[in-house]
């Protein structure tokens, strides 16, 4: 969450006033990337690189290292606002990068959703990932590598009962 206050915003636009960080921004926009991948196209070192991805996170962004045995793949916002009623999560969970070249050869999916428990599961993850905390449990979503496998299994278990009790809701046309 960002605050509107003018030395937040002063951090802000000189970390996006420097066109190195700027392009690296652009290429994690495309799809996540090691720094090593990140320093290749301007010829610098992992240490500089660092240093303007430390520059990006004091003004605001949040850069996740990821884990080392894992490749970390998702696209997933998370929006907390003060809302009348008090505040209101906004999350959004996408499967690509909204490029237009492979928009050609397969569709991207987006959803955009105000609901509490995805929030909360959104924010879990978020903790995963950034090494806070591993979730005990997710209420609406499967993530790897904690559940997506008896997740699967369980909806599979779930549409063999379905059937079994001519409650297919499924159309072969």
């Amino acid at each position: 969450m960002v605050e509107y206050k003018d030395q937040v915003l002063d951090q802000t636009y000189a970390a996006l006033a420097d066109p190195t960080r700027r392009a690296i921004l652009t290429r994690l926009q495309q799809q996540e990337a090691r720094v090593t991948e990140l320093a290749a196209p301007f010829n610098m070192s992992l240490n500089a690189v660092s240093k303007h991805l430390q520059m990006l996170e004091r003004a605001g962004a949040s850069v996740v290292y990821g884990f080392i045995d894992f490749k970390t793949h998702s696209k997933v916002s998370l929006v907390v606002r003060r809302e009348l009623e008090g505040l209101r999560t906004y999350t959004h969970f996408g499967t690509g990068n909204y490029h237009p070249i492979t928009a050609r050869i397969y569709q991207d999916l987006s959803l955009f959703t105000c609901d509490p428990a995805m929030g909360r599961d959104a924010g879990r993850l978020f903790n995963f990932v950034t090494g806070y905390a591993r979730p005990s449990q997710l209420e609406k979503i499967a993530m790897s590598p904690i559940n997506v496998k008896q997740t699967l299994l369980q909806l599979i278990e779930d549409e063999i009962a379905h059937v079994k009790a001519s409650r297919c809701i499924c159309s072969t046309q």
